[in-house]
């Protein structure tokens, strides 16, 4: 009797999800990628500026596990519907997300440790010397 009820379904939706119909649940998940990463971003402000504030209330890993998630499904649609990327970075959103990562550090390092601030520049140098090295080893190695 499932089997049935489940044939019936399957093929129903072989008919009715075409290539066109995929175009806009495409579309929809880029929409809430965009949004997912906004207010990640706003959760890391809050968290920075008020430490505890919203890690108390809402992890920060259901929210990246999120992002994650639609950046996969995103994957999937595009070799199902064949839409190619561009590669090539954005030279002004990398340098400014580098300059908010920098603040973001540097105020955690400061704040939550409470490091002096020649210590903080240190660390935070160390860091981004650590990151210079994942992304050459990774993009260029």
């Amino acid at each position: 009797m499932f089997q049935k009820i489940f044939n019936k379904l399957r093929l129903f939706w072989q008919n009715k999800i075409s290539k066109e119909n995929l175009v806009i649940p495409y579309k929809l998940l880029n929409d809430l990628l965009f949004i997912g990463l906004v207010f990640l971003f706003f959760m890391l402000v809050g968290e920075s500026l008020l430490p505890g504030i919203i890690s108390t209330r809402i992890s920060f890993s259901i929210v990246i596990i999120a992002i994650l998630l639609d950046i996969l499904l995103i994957k999937k649609l595009a070799n199902y519907l064949g839409i190619q990327k561009s590669t090539e970075p954005n030279k002004k959103a990398l340098i400014f997300s580098a300059f908010v990562f920098a603040i973001f550090i540097l105020n955690s390092l400061v704040n939550l440790f409470r490091f002096n601030i020649l210590l903080a520049i240190v660390v935070f140098l160390l860091v981004l010397l650590t990151g210079y090295s994942i992304y050459k080893l990774a993009f260029e190695g």
